[in-house]
């Protein structure tokens, strides 16, 4: 799963979802040679250093099972449609 998110100082960048569930995500975020864990907390999304990040778009890779990703981050999806 690709995603686009921006980060706590206005920043944005492309991520890609290597592993995830309700509370955790591996993401390899362009621009970086380390892959990061990103937490989910009260509700938002964390990165490693506990500043929020807003996933603004995801797009589906061909071959994922678009279905069980949203059964299993679910929250994340209504999240982005919440205003």
């Amino acid at each position: 799963m690709r995603m686009r998110v921006q980060f706590e100082n206005g920043g944005r960048a492309e991520a890609v979802l290597l592993a995830g569930s309700r509370r955790e995500m591996r993401v390899a975020v362009e621009g970086s040679t380390d892959t990061e864990q990103w937490e989910k907390l009260d509700g938002a999304w964390r990165d490693e250093n506990g500043g929020p990040i807003e996933v603004e778009a995801l797009i589906a890779v061909d071959g994922t099972d678009w279905l069980a990703f949203c059964a299993e981050v679910g929250s994340l999806t209504i999240a982005m449609g919440a205003s």
